[in-house]
């Protein structure tokens, strides 16, 4: 049966082997492959950040037998900028549950990655980490303060506390809580938020993963486009 997935990490395995770690609809697999007929290694297949489509073998350590790239991202790496970018959004994927909805979740880190080549990536990697934080069970409050309780006048989000901020409690802390709402809360406008120093948000979003779900993201911010 075919199915379809994103390559997040490849391994060498044996002389002539590599294990392919792929993220797909149903959740995480990994997949085994050996040199083909041509004398050739399935390489574009365990490319970091490809999406294939893909057929392998029913065991319990399934062997490939036939893949098509849907997506190949191989051109990222001409540019360090993507190329970190793609780190981290590969990298995460390793973080993902397996009681999560993977198939919804699929979906929206394939758009990202098929984005990559046109969209600006800082941007795009901000949206996942926004979108992705719920999985790790970052649950922030939107709909009041997160200090004093306050319901009205929420003008930003706290990464300390893990919410919004009304007037009164902001004491400097001006991340957009407008930004965390539209894409914490599952819209898909890409195109929204132009004008946001999205490298102050990674800064800020790095420190949220570190804070409230543990996970290091080690973003290089010397590569990345300023």
């Amino acid at each position: 049966m075919k199915t379809e997935g994103i390559v997040y990490k490849s391994i060498l395995y044996k002389e002539k082997q590599r294990i392919t770690y792929l993220y797909t609809p149903n959740g995480k697999i990994s997949i085994k492959s050996t040199i083909n007929k041509k004398g050739e290694r399935n390489e574009a297949f365990s490319f970091l950040g490809n999406i294939n489509e893909f057929v392998s073998t029913n065991s319990n350590f399934p062997s490939l037998s036939e893949y098509h790239i849907i997506k190949d991202n191989f051109d990222l790496t001409k540019n360090i900028s993507k190329l970190e970018i793609l780190r981290i959004i590969t990298m995460i994927i390793n973080y993902i549950p397996d009681d999560t909805n993977h198939l919804r979740l699929y979906n929206f880190i394939k758009n990202i990655l098929i984005s990559l080549n046109e969209e600006d990536e800082l941007k795009l990697l901000s949206i996942l980490l926004i979108k992705l934080s719920y999985i790790f069970g970052i649950n922030p409050s939107f709909d009041f303060c997160c200090r004093c309780g306050r319901k009205d006048n929420l003008i930003s989000f706290s990464i300390n506390d893990g919410g919004a901020l009304c007037t009164n409690c902001n004491n400097g802390e001006y991340i957009s809580l407008d930004i965390f709402k539209e894409y914490y809360k599952d819209k898909k406008d890409f195109n929204l938020y132009s004008n946001t120093n999205f490298i102050s948000l990674l800064h800020d979003l790095e420190t949220y993963y570190n804070k409230h779900a543990n996970i290091n993201l080690k973003i290089n911010y010397n590569v990345l486009k300023k």
